[in-house]
């Protein structure tokens, strides 16, 4: 190996080492957060709602999002007609999902903003019966 004769063991190994923290540390700036909301059975607006969890997480780089996913599981029986909405800057802004009709169990929702969004929460909130009742809402903080 060349680069032990050049440089000897000690030099070597600092290179190793510089390469194994590179590959350890994360991206300058870079950000990502994920995070559960949890409820039991209730009623929304007269309509009753199974027992479940709503998960989303958040990736970007200070006040930029790029992506958000979030998904949901119900125990018991299924939720009907449902979309999420995403909102942003504890709520001046949102998008709203479509709606996936039909009663499911679980379900899988993606946002790629790609945008910067204002400080402040930014959330996924879980409606059912097109967009009728809020069954759960989870958050993460954007500080920049």
């Amino acid at each position: 190996m060349t680069l032990i004769r050049r440089h000897g063991r000690h030099g070597m190994l600092a290179a190793v080492l510089a390469v194994a923290a590179l590959a350890v540390l994360p991206a300058a700036g870079h950000a990502s957060a994920g995070g559960y909301a949890f409820w039991g059975v209730k009623t929304v607006k007269d309509i009753p709602v199974p027992r479940g969890t709503l998960w989303h997480r958040i990736s970007g780089k200070g006040y930029r999002i790029n992506e958000q996913a979030a998904s949901y599981s119900v125990v018991g029986a299924p939720i009907c007609d449902v979309s999420v909405r995403w909102t942003y800057g504890n709520g001046r802004t949102h998008a709203d999902s479509a709606v996936q009709r039909g009663c499911h169990f679980l379900g899988v929702f993606r946002r790629y903003p790609r945008r910067n969004a204002s400080r402040g929460d930014a959330c996924v909130e879980l409606w059912i019966k097109n967009r009728r009742a809020r069954v759960a809402t989870q958050c993460h903080y954007i500080h920049g």
